[in-house]
């Protein structure tokens, strides 16, 4: 009887010790959880106070707003298109690169005789120089 009586006195004590670690974590969470509560109640309410103070100045004021938004959507379009312009301008020199070192561009112009009337025409110009 001696060791049952000892089981459920440490019982007792195990279930002191586990609502008194609880307690203590809620007295925790209410000592740092309860002040960041308010302020961040002070601050919802500080914001709306403002919003409503400063509403008829955003009235007043929306003109230049809507005109400010234009301009910046219209400059972002301007980055834009130049962006995409350089892009495609890149692109058409890479192709052109490529065309001219894989002789894709003077291999047409030959079968036209052109570089023959090009190197006529500065023999040409030679030839009246001296």
């Amino acid at each position: 009887m001696a060791e049952q009586g000892d089981t459920s006195g440490g019982s007792s004590h195990r279930h002191h010790e586990v609502y008194g670690r609880t307690g203590t974590a809620v007295v925790l969470v209410i000592a740092l959880g309860g002040p960041l509560l308010v302020m961040t109640g002070f601050t919802f309410l500080a914001t709306v106070t403002l919003l409503l103070i400063s509403s008829p100045l955003l009235i007043i004021s929306s003109p230049l707003l809507i005109l400010a938004a234009l301009v910046l959507v219209a400059a972002l379009a301007g980055f834009g298109i130049a962006g995409a312009m350089a892009i495609a301008g890149l692109s058409a020199f890479g192709w052109v690169f490529q065309s001219v070192e894989w002789g894709g561009m003077f291999r047409g112009i030959d079968d036209m005789g052109v570089t023959e009337k090009f190197i006529e025409s500065v023999e040409k110009v030679k030839e009246e120089e001296k």
